[in-house]
């Protein structure tokens, strides 16, 4: 994205070229040029600046130092303490210097920042930054009631949806359409149903949230996703937690991972789907994985075979369905008994125990890098 700086020039925060210490140093260069200028060219001393910061601030630099603040191209970081100096000694406006890209158009909440003794531990506010504004696409697994069956990731049918958050009237709303699976009369989409709610914010744990319901109430959803108050695109992709309802008896309520994207995502390309399905996959630990599957991750790529070893395994697995557990206690007539067996089943089992939806700063660059591919080879 680019931005537009005061003195008329513009950088592209997007690029990994571009660095707010490189920004820095070329305001920094920007100043110099202007004072020497006004000095009628004479050049600045670097080491009797050096010495004044020494003498006058106790800050021991070099003059060589001193020289790579106003280099751009050199690695070395702005210090704070030489340059808050450097602007004492020049008068420098320091804002000028310091003013980050994205505080131009910052729409700010300072309520978010300070801690008031009035507030309730757990304040709740709808969601207000104008950045969420807009309409977003939606990647999570059709679920079914598979009975007696184990589903592997690869056969779960992803579903889309087109997902509006629209802030007005000191209101938040959210609008979860999903995509019909054929196409209608006219060649477009055609919606499977509409789910609409508010959207807030747990002010102490930045954490937003929506319960959505269709017309009917017949249909209900969850979602939950971490709140960052920015004013520019620094996510390429939101991981959401998502539950749904229905009115379905025999269905308990259903927890998954809902992939958010800014841009549609072509999920009928099979590499596409498949990154996708990584996303929605919980990632768990430990990891269980049949032997079946394990052999074909090797036949597609033989640097599985000296990590997936027996000698890394934590312990060898027996795989059961509880539907098929439960099926087979039917000679047991107590059902309180029935019931606590499988609850003991439940708190044994490794998986899913131990799922977590955590992930590091690496997974969304390498989405952002997937997504940046993809569009380039569209446009080609």
């Amino acid at each position: 994205m680019k931005v537009k700086l005061k003195d008329g020039s513009s950088v592209n925060t997007e690029d990994k070229g571009y660095t707010y210490n490189k920004l820095i140093k070329k305001r920094l260069c920007i100043w110099r040029k202007n004072f020497e200028e006004s000095m009628g060219g004479s050049p600045l001393n670097y080491s009797a600046i050096a010495d004044h910061m020494f003498n006058r601030f106790g800050i021991n630099t070099t003059a060589v130092k001193i020289s790579k603040m106003f280099d751009p191209e050199d690695d070395r970081m702005v210090q704070v303490p030489e340059l808050f100096a450097l602007a004492q000694l020049f008068d420098i406006p320091i804002w000028d210097i310091c003013e980050h890209p994205s505080t131009v158009s910052a729409n700010m909440d300072y309520e978010s920042l300070v801690k008031r003794k009035d507030k309730p531990f757990l304040g709740v506010r709808n969601v207000d930054n104008d950045f969420y504004n807009g309409e977003y696409w939606c990647y999570y697994f059709k679920t079914k009631h598979y009975e007696g069956q184990m589903k592997p990731v690869d056969e779960l049918q992803l579903r889309e949806s087109k997902l509006s958050i629209k802030i007005e009237n000191s209101r938040t709303t959210v609008i979860l359409d999903e995509m019909g699976r054929e196409p209608g009369f006219e060649g477009n989409l055609r919606t499977s149903f509409t789910l609409s709610g508010n959207l807030y914010l747990f002010e102490n744990t930045d954490i937003a949230y929506s319960f959505l319901t269709d017309s009917t109430g017949r249909h209900a959803m969850a979602l939950m996703f971490t709140y960052l108050n920015i004013s520019s695109d620094v996510r390429y992709y939101i991981t959401a937690a998502m539950m749904t309802f229905t009115a379905n008896h025999h269905r308990d309520p259903l927890f998954q991972k809902m992939a958010i994207f800014r841009k549609r995502m072509d999920h009928k390309n099979e590499d596409t789907a498949n990154f996708i399905r990584g996303i929605l996959s919980l990632n768990s630990c430990p990891i269980v994985i049949d032997e079946e599957s394990i052999s074909k991750m090797i036949e597609d790529n033989p640097v599985w075979k000296s990590v997936l070893t027996n000698e890394k395994a934590m312990t060898r697995c027996l795989v059961f369905s509880e539907s098929s557990v439960r099926d087979s206690l039917f000679k047991l007539r107590d059902e309180k008994k029935k019931v606590e067996m499988l609850l003991e089943l439940r708190r044994n089992s490794l998986l899913p125990a131990h799922e977590t939806i955590i992930e590091s700063d690496f997974f969304s660059e390498f989405i952002k890098d997937y997504q940046l591919k993809h569009a380039k080879g569209q446009e080609e």
